[in-house]
């Protein structure tokens, strides 16, 4: 068994918690990605629902304008 000093116990968490951490900050990034296009679909398709109901039904109005814009 191979008995591994304080000092390089310290540098392997730290490696470890490194490595946590990029891999986080990798997958927030993706998921708010997935976020700001899911908005743009969603926001996209009501703009088309709206002209649609327009053509139908002559000029309304929208309350309602989907998901808030991110920060």
């Amino acid at each position: 068994m191979m008995v591994i000093v304080s000092a390089e116990l310290d540098r392997l968490i730290h490696e470890k918690r490194s490595q946590l951490k990029d891999a986080f900050a990798a997958e927030i990034q993706s998921l708010e990605s997935e976020e700001r296009d899911a908005a743009t679909r969603f926001n996209a398709i009501s703009e088309e629902l709206v002209h649609l109901h327009r053509e139908k039904d002559g000029e309304w109005h929208i309350t309602w304008r989907g998901p808030r814009p991110l920060r």
